[in-house]
């Protein structure tokens, strides 16, 4: 996992599923999906 990109992009997104469907997601659930 490259630093300091990937992890601004998995905040990014976790503030974006926050404002749109109003849940909350964790950062690890996130940097360790493939989501492919």
């Amino acid at each position: 996992m490259g630093s300091g990109g990937d992890s601004l992009k998995a905040m990014r997104l976790r503030s974006a599923i926050r404002t749109h469907w109003r849940r909350e997601i964790t950062l690890g659930a996130v940097l360790s999906e493939s989501f492919s």
